[in-house]
């Protein structure tokens, strides 16, 4: 709709039409003369005038032999009273608009007959919410048309079913001979829209126009209103161009809604009159109207993000002349609202050898880094551990473990998680790790924190897995476990760190019928090593069978031989439960194994997993 305030126009040889409201709107004060013009086919005034200065239409044509409606004395668009709009012009633009809702029609084409279809006023009275509506498709035809002629095909699209779990309302449109007039379309819900589309010659060129509306995804195809009319002869062929701007390509997407932009020119022709994006899902391409259309050419598309996967962007553009331009290949990009999977075996201690102020974090990567998912890790603290008191202290890049936090205070309790930022920018985070303290190790202190208790070493096949329980560290200075081995029970080497919080482990690579002793000491941040608790001897044995029942709490390797599950065996949520090539796993009576966590067992050719 053309709005005229405070201001005067002067227009000719324009066509107004197909405008949801007014044609042109002449108020407060403002004066218009329009002449050698075309009014037809809009839903409110063809020309509205509050009364205000002065309305000369003359020589116009208003989509009817006998002249305006209103203050006319025809049956065309409505004129407001007061405006000079004779002589009219008695012949014009051959059009036909149907009301698919209450199936009427006016024009100077014939009426289509309704061959498929059903009206319905389920979504409101107004034509462009009012429906025809078939579960597999609607279908229309129009007869009579001049053989000679090329026309334009103008469409009101509205399906407000709720499909948006199935993936929306999808049709397309093909003419009687089964050509595609236009692609798969994606139908709005909230708000109708209007769409324009050229037919080829061949559509009509036996005076017979087809048209199927075919339902591609959803409930059932509906249209709400056509309009069919003659192509004006503008004198140009040429199609105009439009390129994406942004996304660059191989970009991450996430969030509901994504804005896309580009340019589109028409060099020395009519003008770009519409614009769509496609959406290629690897199985076709669906095509969506932009939400807006600049001056300038430039355009905007607010695309509601699909599901996680990769998709193809394209453009099209039509010029005011109809020519449709060919699809432009865009970017390729990546839609991704899963979080990635986070960090693990998040641990802290007091910073080693220092004077205060400082507390080491470490994790094991996400699992999603080995896949180049993994953007940043974000280290956060917070003094309560509650969820929602965390801040950020630093941020590293992908293949980093640890980070010193140097802006403690010592004493204080402090908190610890880890989060994985992904590519698309979305979350993983770590389980909450605390509290820890900071030291000031220039104190004097020789005192070593607490043994490990309850030691055991279980045999097993070239292995003795060893459990315990942690140090009861009062001191709250604990940095490290230390694995040592010995053949003898008195000459011990081999150091291994087991950092902070192991409560187990596997030891692998033993000779089965030999005697091994094993040593658990504790260090603290002071770098006092406790006395240490001793387990053997103990023989690994290629008979061995490991009896395993009840909750596995932590990370777990069944690095070899034979498991025996005495009852259940429960990987809780969270929890890793690793099964090493070659190992046999057997069940006593009644004996299962609970998943809840991950379970990860990969066999190989030589050494399957045996269950």
């Amino acid at each position: 709709v053309w709005d005229y305030y405070y201001s005067n126009l002067h227009a000719r040889n324009n066509r107004f039409f197909a405008n949801f409201s007014k044609g042109v709107d002449v108020s407060y004060g403002s004066s218009a003369n329009i002449t050698s013009s075309e009014f037809f086919s809009n839903l409110g005034n063809g020309l509205y005038w509050d009364g205000g200065g002065s309305v000369v239409a003359e020589d116009n044509w208003w989509g009817d032999p006998t002249g305006p409606s209103g203050a006319g004395p025809g049956t065309g668009d409505e004129v407001s009273s007061g405006v000079d709009f004779e002589p009219f012009r008695t012949s014009g633009t051959d059009y036909g608009y149907f009301d698919a809702g209450p199936n009427t029609n006016q024009g100077t084409l014939n009426a289509p007959s309704v061959i498929q279809g059903t009206s319905s006023t389920e979504w409101g009275t107004e034509p462009q919410k009012s429906i025809l509506f078939d579960l597999d498709k609607v279908v229309l035809e129009y007869t009579g048309l001049n053989t000679t002629k090329q026309y334009d095909l103008f469409i009101i699209y509205f399906n407000a079913d709720d499909t948006a779990s199935i993936g929306g309302n999808i049709q397309d449109l093909t003419d009687g001979s089964g050509a595609l007039i236009h692609g798969p379309y994606k139908l709005p819900s909230s708000n109708p829209i209007l769409m324009h589309y050229q037919l080829p010659l061949s559509s009509t060129s036996s005076g017979t126009l087809r048209l199927n509306f075919n339902k591609l995804n959803g409930y059932r195809a509906v249209v709400s209103s056509v309009l069919l009319m003659e192509r004006s002869t503008y004198g140009d062929t040429t199609s105009p161009t439009t390129t994406i701007t942004s996304p660059v390509d191989g970009v991450y997407l996430n969030g509901t809604q994504a804005k896309v932009t580009g340019t589109a020119q028409d060099t020395g022709g009519t003008g770009v009159v519409s614009v769509e994006v496609g959406v290629d899902d690897g199985t076709n391409i669906s095509w969506y109207p932009v939400t807006a259309l600049h001056s300038d050419g430039t355009w905007e598309f607010f695309w509601t993000l699909p599901q996680d996967g990769n998709y193809t962007l394209y453009s099209r553009s039509r010029d005011i002349a109809g020519n449709l331009g060919t699809p432009l290949k865009g970017p390729m990009v990546y839609v991704k609202n899963t979080p990635p999977a986070p960090p693990e075996s998040l641990s802290a201690h007091d910073g080693i050898g220092d004077s205060g102020g400082s507390i080491e974090v470490t994790w094991s990567p996400s699992p999603d880094e080995s896949q180049g998912l993994i953007a940043s890790y974000v280290v956060e603290r917070s003094e309560s551990g509650g969820t929602d008191d965390f801040s950020t202290i630093g941020t590293v890049s992908p293949g980093t473990t640890s980070f010193t936090d140097n802006s403690t205070t010592d004493g204080t309790d402090y908190y610890y998680r880890v989060v994985a930022v992904d590519l698309a920018g979305n979350r993983g985070e770590s389980s909450i790790y605390g509290p820890v303290i900071s030291i000031d190790n220039t104190i004097p202190d020789s005192t070593p924190p607490e043994d490990v208790t309850g030691l055991t070493a279980t045999p097993g096949n070239e292995l003795i897995i060893l459990s315990w329980t942690p140090s009861v560290d009062s001191a709250r200075d604990l940095v490290d476990q230390i694995l040592e081995t010995s053949t003898d029970g008195s000459t011990w080497s081999g150091a291994i760190s087991l950092g902070k919080d192991t409560s187990f482990y596997t030891v692998t690579g033993l000779t089965n019928g030999n005697q091994y002793w094993f040593r658990i000491r504790v260090k603290d941040s002071s770098n006092n090593l406790s006395s240490g608790q001793i387990v053997g001897p103990v023989t690994p044995s290629a008979t061995s069978v490991i009896t395993v029942s009840g909750h596995i709490t932590k990370d777990t390797i069944w690095a070899g031989g034979v498991y025996y599950v005495n009852g259940y065996v429960v990987v809780d949520s969270g929890v890793t439960l690793t099964i090493n090539p070659g190992v046999i796993v057997k069940f006593g009576s009644g004996g299962h194994l609970d998943i809840y966590g991950r379970l990860d067992a990969q066999g190989t050719t030589t050494e399957p997993i045996v269950f």
